[in-house]
């Protein structure tokens, strides 16, 4: 059998998507001993990869955000041999050809888990996988992976729904995971809770597109399943258990919330924040992107949410296409609303993004008045993100 090593480039960017990829390693038990390296940067992969002896396999999943800085880094340390470098992730699963061209081995479109490890155990018979772009030939049960790695101790939220039936125009998740939804069971859920509150890791978040879209097949919430999985969690977990449920990496849409859905979240989880996806205040707007929903919905959500002491953590887009001045002052009005309601906004500058049906659009300019307020905002601790660093990185 080939003696192989796996060097990975883990950071807070891409954590969670590497430990999905550990996790699905530890499966086989064929693939489960293979020495796993988990690198911060590039730096410590060069590094790894001089030490190293046999075939080393380098691993890097990433967004479009950072691809053009992780094609740089693949062009300076390319030129080490017994090396093959490996894809995947929303850039290269949307840019195939141009991570290839950019000094890539391999790329593997959609998800991973099935493919990676095929790919591997390939690998360590002997072979050379022929195609360079790998794609999955079926969707896999998220029962049949975990979301993290027992073996190598990286946890994290565990991933409960997969898929997005809304196909928003500017993201790219319903085009790279499908319209589907698939819903990991409570049984695996619960083994995963079970092994992290072993190891003392009491406090449960969620991966999920919609946290309300637990247990549904379509667009309409299935009360009975996420009830049926917040109590059975926290009957899992000792009485110092936390669970946050609607916050990052699982937020909530704005017309799921109800008086009902709250009640059930106040119920049995430990936030007192929700994080809902507004993305803007134009039903113009919202309505070419294929949001799915209207203002009034958003403005319904952060109502129900103020009556029953949840802070809503806002997520705006600005510069959306087609936003004209009106649009804008919607939003400037809505962000002074938030302001003054004392809510959260997170704030976003749109970026096209390859394979969605928006890659191809440009930003819309922000005007200095909403600028400022949002900057006033930051100062006073009400608003947060990377919508200014964007827009000039979009500018350059």
């Amino acid at each position: 059998m080939k003696s192989i090593s796996l060097i990975f480039l883990y950071n807070k960017f891409n954590r969670y998507s590497v430990n999905a990829l550990l996790g699905a390693l530890n499966v086989d038990k064929s693939l489960s001993d293979i020495p796993v390296f988990l690198s911060q940067n590039f730096k410590e992969i060069s590094q790894k990869i001089k030490e190293k002896s046999g075939l080393k396999i380098v691993c890097v999943s990433f967004s479009t955000y950072f691809s053009e800085e992780i094609f740089k880094e693949i062009k300076k340390i390319k030129k080490n041999k017994n090396t093959v470098f490996l894809a995947g992730g929303p850039h290269p699963g949307a840019c195939p050809k141009e991570t290839l061209k950019e000094g890539f081995d391999y790329v593997f479109m959609s998800e991973g888990e099935k493919t990676f490890t095929d790919f591997i155990r390939f690998i360590l018979s002997g072979k050379t996988p022929k195609d360079k772009i790998i794609i999955p030939k079926e969707k896999i049960n998220l029962d049949d992976y975990p979301s993290f790695s027992r073996k190598h101790l990286k946890f994290g939220p565990i991933e409960i729904t997969r898929g997005c039936p809304y196909a928003c125009r500017f993201c790219q998740t319903s085009y790279f995971f499908g319209t589907a939804l698939r819903h990991r069971s409570i049984d695996n859920i619960l083994d995963q809770v079970t092994a992290m509150s072993k190891l003392g890791l009491n406090d449960i978040r969620f991966i999920t597109p919609d946290a309300l879209s637990y247990g549904s097949n379509c667009k309409e919430i299935d009360m009975k399943a996420v009830e049926n999985l917040l109590k059975s969690v926290r009957k899992e977990l000792p009485k110092e258990g936390r669970i946050f449920f609607g916050t990052f990496p699982g937020e909530i849409r704005p017309e799921k919330i109800s008086q009902q859905s709250l009640d059930l979240i106040k119920k049995y989880c430990f936030n007192r924040r929700l994080a809902i996806g507004a993305q803007s205040a134009s039903d113009k707007i919202l309505k070419s992107c294929g949001r799915g929903h209207t203002f009034k919905d958003i403005q319904n959500a952060l109502e129900i949410c103020l009556k029953k002491g949840f802070t809503p953590i806002v997520d705006l887009i600005f510069g959306l296409p087609g936003e004209i001045e009106e649009d804008i002052e919607l939003n400037l009005k809505f962000v002074e609303k938030l302001s003054k309601n004392k809510c959260i906004v997170h704030t976003h500058y749109f970026m096209p993004l390859p394979g969605t049906p928006w890659s191809g659009k440009k930003p819309s300019l922000l005007p200095y008045k909403l600028k400022l307020k949002l900057k006033h905002m930051e100062n006073e601790g009400i608003a947060f993100g990377k919508w200014e660093k964007d827009s000039r990185r979009l500018k350059s």
